[in-house]
This record gives structure tokens, sequence and C-alpha cells, in this order.
């Protein structure tokens, strides 16, 4: 009875052996596929390693990017750059500028073509109409200052090239001449960069501004 006994002690222990060796068994199984994981994405790592070439150096990394991810980064802003340059020279080549027309019908046109005509006819009197309203009533002797201003010059001919309009009552006229004078020899052309002023009811020259230079 007693050797049954002890027979059967040995039985449950080896079993409780078998236990705990199929228990430590299903643990270390349990631990097996975060290997594989780890080993699996370092074989994805080291795909992804051989389709990017990493040539930055260490210190050019983009702070908190890897460096697959920095070259990635740089990439697509390199393209964005492109394209922003690419749109940028597309307007500037669709950009075109607008022809200057010349507006003959306009008050201030008319007043300085005025101008021009009284002083090539050398009649300063009349002259004196067309120039600025203010200048006018502060000047004493109007006629005998354009006079002294303008009649070394004899006017042959005048063209307006543009009107530069400043303000609704301020324009910058400028003026291709070609006259003769006692200090020249033959035909000299100038320009004229005169201000044409409304500074009470009509537009007038201002007649320092339209010297000869």
């Amino acid at each position: 009875m007693k050797y049954l006994w002890n027979k059967l002690i040995k039985l449950l222990k080896l079993s409780l052996w078998i236990i705990v060796g199929f228990f430590a068994v299903g643990l270390l199984g349990s631990l097996i596929p975060t290997s594989k994981t780890s080993s699996n994405n370092g074989s994805i790592a080291q795909e992804k390693n051989t389709s990017i070439k990493v040539t930055k150096k260490e210190k050019d990394i983009v702070p908190g990017l890897t460096a697959e991810q920095t070259i990635i980064h740089r990439q697509h802003m390199k393209q964005l750059m492109a394209e922003h340059e690419k749109e940028l020279q597309h307007k500037k080549e669709q950009k075109v500028s607008p022809k200057y027309i010349l507006d003959t019908s306009s008050e201030v046109y008319s007043t300085m073509e005025d101008f021009l005509s009284s002083w090539k006819d050398r009649n300063f009197k009349r002259m004196v109409k067309y120039t600025q309203q203010r200048w006018q009533d502060t000047n004493q002797t109007p006629i005998k200052t354009l006079s002294n201003l303008f009649s070394d010059y004899t006017l042959k001919s005048s063209k307006i090239i543009k009107v530069v309009k400043k303000t609704p009552v301020y324009s910058v006229v400028y003026v291709d001449i070609q006259y003769t004078a006692p200090f020249s020899k033959g035909l000299t052309k100038g320009k004229i960069v005169a201000n044409v002023i409304k500074d009470g009811i009509w537009f007038g020259v201002n007649p320092y501004s339209a010297m000869v230079k």
C-alpha cells in the first residue's frame, strides 16, 4: 500500500511539471509575434532605405523628421517652388502694358496747345489767357514777364507727347519743340515739361515750368 502511495505522488509531481511546461511554452509563444513584428518593421524600414538614398548629413535633417522624411519634405518644397516660379512667369508673359492714348479733347491738352500757339505767334498778350490763374493774380505785368521768359526763343514747331494726370486739378504735360535762338545756330530741339493747374475757374499753364529745358 505504501508503495502504491509513493507511485501516485510521483505521478502527481510529473503531471504538475508537465502543466508548468505547457504554460511556459504558451507564454514564450505569445512573445514570438512581437519579435516577428519588430523584424518585419525592420525589413520595411530597410526596404524604404533602399528606395530613398539618405545622402543628407545628420546636421541637415529637419528637426522632428527622420532623414527619409527630410528628403521627401525638401523634394516636395522644391516642386512647389518650381510650380510657383512657373506661375509667376506665366503671369508675367500674360501681362500687357496698356498702350498710352493721348486725349486731345481734354481741357488740359487744349490749354497747352493754345499756350504754345500764342508763343509761336509771339502774341504774349494772348498767351496770358492760357497761364495759371494764380500766377496772373500775383503778377502785375504778366505780358512783360512772358516776353522776358520766351521772346528769346522763336518757336518753330511743337508736339504734345504725353499728359500725365496727377490730380483732378493738376497735370504734367510733356512737349517736344523746335526753336531758334540768338545764341544758337540753326534749329534746336528741346523739351518742355509744363505744369497745367486749375486753381480757379480754368486750367492754366505755369509759365516758369514751361521754359525751355
